[in-house]
């Protein structure tokens, strides 16, 4: 029989939409674990229940959805999201979509990353466009 210790512990961090009901039960299942878990997302409209310290929010400086406001607001956001995770200072980040939150999390040049697709993202919206392609 196996004690889990405090070195067993993960300090996580999840990168996703944060009002997505799939990525809240991931974060439940591994804080249920014991394990240290921080949510980062683009998303302002966060669903309840999560712990307050959990969640943190890079907001887009130009949130219009043109190629132009998506460009401008690049550089801040990766800025941002490199800032947080360097206060974290997670063991692991785990990406929930291969679309946007990959890029920006390959972007910041963190290891380990860990990328899961949810389905939209590699079936959909590659044929869409050819940069989602």
């Amino acid at each position: 029989m196996s004690n889990s210790s405090s070195e067993d512990k993960l300090n996580i961090c999840f990168l996703g939409d944060a009002a997505a009901k799939h990525l809240q039960r991931w974060s439940k299942y591994f804080v249920d674990k014991g394990h240290q878990v921080h949510i980062i997302t683009f998303n302002s409209n966060i669903l309840p229940d999560y712990e307050p310290f959990m969640v943190n929010l890079v907001s887009k400086r130009f949130p219009n959805p043109n190629h132009i406001s998506r460009f401008l607001s690049l550089f801040p956001m990766l800025m941002n999201l490199r800032k947080i995770i360097k206060q974290i200072r997670p063991d692991i980040i785990h990406v929930h979509s291969a679309s946007g939150y990959a890029w920006s999390a390959m972007l910041t040049g963190f290891h380990p990353l860990m990328i899961t697709p949810w389905g939209n993202d590699v079936l959909i919206d590659p044929h869409k466009s050819k940069l989602a392609r």
